[in-house]
């Protein structure tokens, strides 16, 4: 008969004393119940809030607070600029920016810039870090979105009257907006004539927020695509495209402005382009002209610029 292995020998099998079993069997599920206890209270130190795309974590006893993320961004060509600068700590400093980014690629600090693949829906994972340890995780998707065929904004092309965009005085002609937010994708301008000599000058509408009706601070993808003057006719009753490659929000009181690029924002009263403006009772825009500092110098009450104004549908 063949005799079958056993792990421990018999006259250990003997010896083997109940009371020493049940030591170690004790002993064993002491060990394992302090540390559960331990893993307890270490994930009990954790606490999760927001949604998935915005995840705070702190200590249970409330002694740190996290950071409070704020991430904008920007489009120009194909590169995306991502600014965490505005994010705070209330209790201490942040001390780390961490990004992920979809495409498998990282990046730190508080200002930082990407280009993504092609055919990818941009995300941006930003990760900060406390000098307490707190830790905030934010994910920022950029989706793209239709412009509407239809501005919210309609004109009578037969009521205008002409204002000089570029002057002593005027650098930026607009509006001032008064109707509901949108997410602005578009902005459609009519250009009555230009004068002198505007081959190598760039145009662009821009966004900006106001404080007392002058203009304050540029908003975020609040610039358009340019438009060169070689690109423009002296035909009237032609609207010219600027197009936002990120949707921009435009909020009451927020500005329509259309200006001449320039670095150091000096205005040619010799060679500029002139646009309608018109008396639309109904108009979402108050016509405005602005000097190079931004103050304003002449704010008509219902009388818009002719301008056709396009959101995301």
């Amino acid at each position: 008969m063949t005799q079958k292995n056993n792990p421990l020998p018999k006259a250990l099998h003997r010896n083997i004393n109940p009371c020493i079993t049940a030591v170690f069997l004790g002993f064993f599920l002491i060990s394992i119940g302090a540390f559960l206890s331990i893993c307890h209270n270490v994930y009990a130190q954790t606490t999760f809030q927001g949604s998935l795309q915005s995840v705070s974590i702190t200590d249970n006893s409330g002694t740190n607070t996290p950071p409070i993320a704020t991430v904008t961004y920007s489009l120009t060509n194909s590169t995306y600029t991502f600014d965490a600068s505005m994010s705070k700590d209330s209790d201490g400093t942040i001390n780390k920016y961490t990004w992920n980014f979809n495409d498998g690629e990282t990046a730190t600090g508080s200002i930082v810039s990407h280009i993504f693949p092609e055919n990818t829906t941009p995300t941006a994972t930003l990760t900060l870090i406390d000098n307490d340890n707190g830790v905030t995780i934010k994910q920022i998707v950029i989706t793209s979105a239709t412009c509407s065929e239809t501005p919210i904004l309609s004109v009578n092309e037969q009521n205008g009257s002409v204002q000089l965009l570029s002057h002593e005085y005027y650098i930026y002609a607009g509006g001032i907006y008064t109707g509901e937010e949108i997410n602005l994708c578009k902005v459609s301008v009519m250009l009555s004539a230009w004068i002198g000599d505007i081959s190598n000058k760039i145009f662009e509408v821009r966004i900006y927020k106001t404080l007392n009706n002058a203009l304050s601070q540029i908003k975020v993808n609040g610039i358009s695509s340019q438009l060169k003057g070689t690109d423009i006719t002296k035909e009237l009753n032609i609207y010219y495209d600027f197009t936002f490659n990120i949707p921009v929000t435009l909020s009451p009181t927020d500005a329509v402005v259309i200006t001449e690029v320039s670095g150091n924002q000096l205005v040619d009263s010799e060679n500029f382009i002139r646009v309608y403006r018109n008396s639309a009772m109904d108009s979402a825009l108050d016509f405005g002209t602005w000097n190079s500092e931004g103050a304003k110098t002449s704010l008509l009450t219902s009388v818009s610029p002719t301008f056709k104004l396009f959101s995301t549908e």
